[in-house]
C-alpha cells in the first residue's frame, strides 16, 4: 500500500483532468477510478501516519475507527448510487427520510477520512496532538482532492524521506 505514498502527483490529478474532457465514453471510469484513487490514499496516508506516531511516541488516533468508517464509506456511496432514485419515487415519508439519512451518512463518513487524513499529517509535521483549527489547511487541501492531493503529495514524500534518515 505505501506505493501510494511514492507515486508521482500528477498521477492522482490525471484522473480528475480526464473525467472533465467534454465528450467522452470512458468519464464515468475516470470518476471511478480518482474516486478510488483518492479513497486509497486516505487510507494509505493514514495508516501509515498513524503507524510513524506510534513509533515516535506521539499522541495517535483510533485506527480502527478510522478503518470501519473507510470500510462503510464507499457502502454509503453505492447505496446512494443504487437506490436514490427508487427511494425517491416512492412518494413517501420512508423514502424521503431514508434518502436524507444515506445522504447524511455519506457525508460524515467522507468527511470523517478527511479530517483523520489531515490530522494524522498535522500531527506528523508539529510533532504534537494539534486541534481543528490547526489542520484546517490540510482538511481543505484533501476536500479539494484533485488540486489537494497534487499539493500534499510532496510534503507527504518529504516526511517520509525525513522519517528514513532517522
Amino acid at each position: 500500500m505505501q506505493i501510494f505514498l511514492k507515486l508521482n502527483r500528477w498521477i492522482y490529478i490525471a484522473p480528475f483532468a480526464l473525467y472533465f474532457i467534454p465528450i467522452s465514453p470512458l468519464k464515468e471510469l475516470f470518476a471511478i477510478v480518482g474516486s478510488a484513487m483518492v479513497l486509497l490514499w486516505l487510507f494509505t496516508v493514514s495508516t501509515f501516519g498513524q503507524l510513524q506516531l506510534i513509533r515516535d511516541n506521539l499522541p495517535s488516533s483510533n485506527i480502527k475507527i478510522f478503518k470501519i468508517i473507510f470500510a462503510t464509506a464507499p457502502c454509503f456511496i453505492l447505496l446512494n448510487i443504487l437506490i436514490s432514485e427508487w427511494l425517491l419515487d416512492r412518494n413517501n415519508t420512508f423514502g424521503v427520510v431514508t434518502f436524507v439519512l444515506l445522504v447524511l451518512g455519506t457525508i460524515l463518513s467522507v468527511f470523517y477520512l478527511y479530517y483523520f487524513t489531515a490530522k494524522t499529517i498535522t500531527t506528523i509535521e508539529n510533532r504534537r496532538e494539534v486541534s481543528l483549527q490547526e489542520c484546517y489547511n490540510n482538511l481543505v487541501l484533501i476536500g479539494l482532492s484533485g488540486v489537494g492531493i497534487f499539493i500534499l503529495q510532496p510534503k507527504i514524500q518529504r516526511l517520509i524521506e525525513a522519517d528514513n534518515t532517522k
